[in-house]
Parts: structure tokens; C-alpha cells; sequence
């Protein structure tokens, strides 16, 4: 395989993986939202956040993760798999070269604490 044959493999891999991520952040909007919470997405989620070693994984999941929070039961269900302590790790460790995936992480964040249901999990 050459080396232009193997950009072209990561670039249409990435481009897959932004085409889910833009899908599922459709699907979560009304009416999908709840199902795909009730379903058990939020622990992979979470999982992936805390365990991912790639980047735009940990940024997807969080993206995702901010878009739920919106929704009215689901920050409580995002606390609950410890979010908050997944969201502010990631914006500790956070770089110059992943800086969209801090902005997501301080976005759910933000939607987490709006109602707050982020401020008792802190406090405990």
C-alpha cells in the first residue's frame, strides 16, 4: 500500500466517523433522545471518555454527551455515570492540539451545572 493509498484509508476513516457522530447528534433530538439514553448509551459514553486513547473519540462522546445534556433527564443520568469527574479530567488534561475536545467537555459541563444537578454531585 502506498503512502497516498494510506492517507486516503485514515482520511475516509475519519470521514466515517464524523458522518456517525453528525448522525447520532441528529438522532438524539426529539423524539430520539430518551430512547437512545434509556437504551444504555450513556455508560459506553462515558466509557469512552475515561478510557479512550484517541482524541476525536473522547471529543465525539463528549459532543454527544453536551448535546443529551439539553435534554431534561438526562444530565441527571450523565451525573450518575460520573460525568463530572470524566468532563473535568479531560479539560485538565486537555492540549494546544486538542483543543475542541476541552471545548466540548467545558460545554457539557455548562449544561450539566445549568439546572443544577452538577452542583450536588460536586458538593458531595
Amino acid at each position: 500500500m502506498s503512502k497516498k493509498d494510506i492517507e486516503e484509508a485514515r482520511f475516509k476513516a475519519l470521514a466515517e466517523k464524523v458522518a456517525a457522530v453528525e448522525a447520532l447528534k441528529k438522532a438524539i433530538f426529539p423524539p430520539h433522545g430518551d430512547v437512545i439514553a434509556e437504551a444504555g448509551a450513556i455508560p459506553p459514553l462515558m466509557a469512552l471518555l475515561t478510557n479512550g486513547s484517541n482524541p476525536q473519540d473522547q471529543r465525539a462522546a463528549a459532543e454527544v454527551l453536551a448535546v443529551l445534556s439539553f435534554k431534561p433527564r438526562m444530565p441527571a443520568a450523565i451525573v450518575a455515570a460520573g460525568g463530572i469527574g470524566a468532563l473535568v479530567a479531560l479539560l485538565r488534561n486537555w492540549s494546544e492540539d486538542h483543543l475542541y475536545l476541552g471545548n466540548e467537555a467545558a460545554q457539557a459541563l455548562n449544561h450539566l451545572y445549568r439546572d443544577d444537578v452538577g452542583a450536588v454531585e460536586s458538593a458531595a
